[in-house]
């Protein structure tokens, strides 16, 4: 059980070091914005240890690996991004594609916003739990 444990607590600090980078970065702190991103990138080359890329790990736990990066991502990105640009917390940009895609294709209000991370949220806690099991 304490695998699937590790693996969640790792992706989200790998997220949370993407965030934060971003973040310092546009708001002017460029230099611990990049050290922030390089962070992220080792840990998400790293991340292959976790699942002993080296001896014979299944394609099943690599995609589910992915897909609960993926969902974390969604459910901790832009509050992370908007606490370090010192934004509100639910500020969403038209300068970008997420922004734009939420903000003017589905028009949604930032409490629809934060129902969808939710879900996405118990998604990506459920899939190591369920799948990647030690």
């Amino acid at each position: 059980m304490i695998r699937p444990l590790i693996i969640l607590f790792y992706l989200f600090v790998t997220v949370i070091m993407g965030a934060v980078g971003d973040g310092m970065n546009n708001s002017g702190i460029q230099t611990w914005g990049h050290l922030f991103e390089a962070i992220e990138v080792a840990m998400l080359f790293s991340a292959m240890f976790l699942l002993n890329m080296d001896k014979d790990t299944p394609v099943k736990e690599f995609v589910l690996t992915l897909a609960t990066y993926v969902c974390l991502r969604f459910a901790f990105f832009d509050y992370a991004y908007n606490i370090a640009a010192q934004n509100p917390l639910t500020y969403l940009s038209e300068n970008n594609f997420w922004g734009r895609f939420w903000l003017n294709v589905l028009k949604a209000e930032p409490q629809g916003i934060a129902w969808a991370r939710l879900v996405f949220l118990i998604v990506g806690i459920s899939l190591p739990l369920k799948f990647l099991r030690s």
